[in-house]
This record gives C-alpha cells, sequence and structure tokens, in this order.
C-alpha cells in the first residue's frame, strides 16, 4: 500500500514539474504537441517502472541478527519476511527468537509470514518459537533440503502451500494447538515418512482443507508420543471425526467407533490399507 502511493504521489509531482499539469491541477496535456506526447508518455512509463521496481524489494520493516521483519497492524508485533523480491533469504540453520529489539522498541514475533522462507535452497533446520500462532502462505515452499522444523503448540494455523515442495523433511510433528491446514500445505513433501503428534482428540477436531492438507498423505504413519497408531479408538469425547484425518494412514489395521459419533467427514479414512 505504501509502496502504491509512493509511486503515484512521485509521478504526480513528476507530472507537475513537466508542466502537464499546472499549480492549481488543471490538465495541460491538451496542450502539448504530438512530439512532445510521446516522449513524457516515455518519460512517465520509464520513472513508474523504476518507482515499482525500487519499492517491490521493500519487503521488510527491519533486519535484526539476520532475520527479516515486518511490523503488524498492531504496532506492538512483527511476522518474519524474506528480504527481497527474489526470496532466497536464508541458509542453514535459523532459530526465531520469540522477541525482537529494534530502534528502542522490543516487538513479539507473532507469524511466520507469507513466502518468508520461499525457495530458501541451503536452508537445512527452522525453530520457531512458543510466541508464534500462524504459519503463513507458502512461507517454506520450495525448501528442498528443509530436514528439520520446530514446530511449538503456539501455532494454531498452518495456511495454504505452507511447507509444499519441502521434499527433504522426513518427519513432522504437528503440536495438539493446530486447529486448521490449509490448502496443500504438505503437497509434494516426498520424503516424509512419520507424522508425530501428542492428542488424539486435537487431531480428530484439526480442520484439513484437501488430502494434501494432511502430511500423513504422504507420511503414511502416524506416531502418538513415539508410537505409531495401528489400531484406532476414538475418544469418547469426540463426536465427529473431520475430513481427511486419517486419510493414507497406512498404518491402521482397525478402527473402533463409538456410538456417539454424529459425523465422520469425507475421506476420513481414504486409503487406509
Amino acid at each position: 500500500m505504501h509502496n502504491k502511493l509512493g509511486i503515484l504521489i512521485c509521478t504526480f509531482l513528476f507530472l507537475t514539474v513537466s508542466g502537464i499539469f499546472d499549480n492549481n491541477g488543471t490538465k495541460q496535456y491538451q496542450n502539448i504537441k504530438p512530439n512532445e506526447k510521446t516522449t513524457f508518455k516515455r518519460a512517465i512509463f520509464a520513472i513508474a517502472l523504476l518507482l515499482i521496481t525500487a519499492t517491490s524489494s521493500w519487503a521488510y520493516s527491519f533486519c535484526v541478527d539476520g532475520i527479516y521483519y515486518v511490523k503488524n497492524s498492531d504496532g506492538v508485533s512483527v511476522s518474519v519476511t524474506y528480504a527481497d523480491d527474489d526470496y532466497n533469504s536464508y541458509s542453514g540453520s535459523v532459530v526465531i527468537p520469540s522477541t525482537v529489539a529494534f530502534d528502542g522498541t522490543t516487538y513479539s514475533v507473532t507469524k511466520i509470514g507469507e513466502n518468508a522462507f520461499k525457495k530458501c535452497q541451503t536452508l537445512t533446520s527452522v525453530t520457531i518459537p512458543e510466541s508464534v500462532t500462524e504459519i503463513g502462505v507458502y512461507s517454506f515452499t520450495r525448501c528442498e533440503n528443509l530436514t528439520s522444523v520446530t514446530i511449538p503448540e503456539s501455532v494454531t494455523l498452518i495456511d495454504y502451500g505452507a511447507f509444499e515442495n519441502c521434499r527433504a523433511l522426513t518427519s513432522v510433528t504437528i503440536p495438539s494447538s493446530v486447529t486448521t491446514i490449509g490448502k496443500d500445505a504438505f503437497e509434494d513433501c516426498w520424503g516424509l515418512t512419520k507424522v508425530e503428534i501428542s492428542d488424539l482428540t486435537a487431531w480428530c477436531n484439526i480442520s484439513f482443507a484437501t488430502i494434501p492438507s494432511n502430511p500423513l498423505y504422504h507420511a503414511k504413519h502416524l506416531f502418538i508420543n513415539g508410537t505409531e497408531l495401528t489400531e484406532l479408538v476414538i475418544p469418547e469425547s469426540i463426536t465427529e471425526i473431520g475430513q481427511n484425518a486419517f486419510c493414507f494412514c497406512h498404518g491402521l489395521t482397525s478402527v473402533t467407533i463409538h456410538d456417539a459419533i454424529t459425523k465422520i467427514g469425507n475421506n476420513a479414512f481414504q486409503n487406509c490399507i
């Protein structure tokens, strides 16, 4: 928004100085000779293009210890973001702090922003702090050498395509705090062999937008506190099993569902062979 406003202001100032607008804002374009109009058009286009190019890379508010942040609208928290439109801003192991101080103000880190780690080909591990509640759209997409990500119990949303094409991930732990996993969040994570959870009730209540939202789509094996789930007994506290909840869970050998269950979502047990 700020970039667009800056472009409009700078373009207007250029037009004023050039004589296309007079001091009262009255359009004078019709008084310009045809050959001059062409020159003005080209100049306007060139300046607009330069401004767009220059400002499009301003994706962050500040950088501390090699991590880029953008201020959230509340003014007291920040999201982790990327350096510029080339992405690939991080490498190796990254440990994100729960708070960050800049220019005399301490901010809480509450979100992994959209595209934050996108295309970081040499990123190998990320530790997310307990202050974070959301993992944003495409935040880790195409991090093809990411082998480890620590998702804390504070996270409630893993958004659209968050870990798409993270092919080096072999396991992922989904905390019991997660309530929503967006469309295709784990699409093309072919290396997954294991999904870890700690609370079966919480898992049953997760809203999986699509089949590839569920890491089981590739992992095939669900573990509860380190033990693979083979004989599934739905807890008495559960009355509904969400869509895609156990799809492609090949480790299952039996399922026991109590009489109080009122709804089993679409594809809840698809391809459990």
